[in-house]
This record gives C-alpha cells, structure tokens and sequence, in this order.
C-alpha cells in the first residue's frame, strides 16, 4: 500500500515539475519584435534580423515576415540587434532585455551604393559599318518588275558614284548595269 502511495506522488510531482520547467525557462526570457521598413515607409520582407548577446556571445535570428515584421525570444542581457539585406545598409541598434520584457524595435533601412552590372554579347552587326557597300539580290520568282526596279537603283548608284565627291563605282558596274546580266 505505502508502495502505491509513493509511485502515485512520485507520478504526481514529476508531472508538476514536467509542467512548470517551461514556465520557469521563460523566466529568463525577452521578447524582441518590430517592423523593418525602408527610407520612403514601404516594409521590407526577407530582411535577417540578428540579435548578438554581448555577455555570451549566443546569436538568435529571425526574417522579416511578408509585412517587413520580426520576433526574436532571447535570454535577458545586453543586446547588439542587427538588420541586413541587399542593396541595403546594414542596421544596428544596441539594447539591455530585463526578465519577462517585450521590446518593439522598429528599424528603417536606408539603399546602399548601388551597384550595376552591364553584359554584353558580341553579336554580328545588322549593318555594316566600316564598307560602304551596297548589295541585294533578286530572286527570280520577284518577276520582271523587280529587277527593273534594282536596274534602276544601281543606275542611281552609278550617277552618285560618278558625281563630284562620290566614290568611284565597283568594277562590277558597266554602263550602269551589273556586270554579267
């Protein structure tokens, strides 16, 4: 009978002391929490908020929420609470965390120098620009009217080229018809 009494107040009193530990951990506990918000008000998701105790040295971090707000439940102590992002300035603020305290810690961050970053691909020009040239093809199935009209093109040409300050026109010209027509 003792036996059983013993069992049932040992069931007893682990369970109490199962129940209250997380209570007593919390005791030592602080709560940090904010919004992260840019130079024009607008609220900045996806920021790494670090908080460094000093004493210790222990980390805690969290990211900004969708809304640009964080939470951070630390052990009491002073803290150095730090923002970053990229394309962002870094952010700290220094603070002391007292048992059971909640601290709203709003921060603003400022743009950093920006940066580019121009690529460029090596491609073949549409025109070229280091001849001066022209060129052109018919293609039998244009019919009649279209080699009349490049006929009449390349004698423009040949009049420009014979002009005063014009160039003279490729050998492939006689009379002002393609050479092999």
């Amino acid at each position: 009978m003792t036996s059983r009494i013993v069992r049932r107040l040992l069931l007893v009193g682990s369970t109490l002391a199962l129940i209250t530990m997380p209570a007593v951990a919390r005791a030592q506990e602080a709560t940090v929490n904010g919004t992260v918000t840019d130079s024009t008000g607008g609220v900045l998701p996806g920021v790494t908020i670090k908080a460094v105790n000093a004493a210790s040295g222990n980390s805690f971090e969290s990211v900004t929420d969708a809304r640009g707000a964080y939470l951070l439940a630390v052990r009491i102590g002073l803290y150095q609470i730090t923002a970053t992002l990229t394309g962002f300035g870094t952010v700290s603020r220094n603070l002391e965390l007292q048992v059971g305290q909640t601290t709203v810690v709003n921060l603003r961050m400022s743009l950093s120098a920006v940066q580019e970053s121009v690529t460029v691909t090596g491609e073949a020009p549409l025109i070229e620009t280091s001849t001066s040239s022209v060129a052109g093809n018919i293609d039998p199935r244009q019919g009649p009217v279209a080699a009349e009209r490049d006929l009449h093109a390349t004698q423009r040409l040949r009049r420009f080229a014979d002009s005063p300050g014009g160039h003279a026109a490729p050998a492939a010209f006689q009379d002002g018809v393609p050479s092999g027509s």
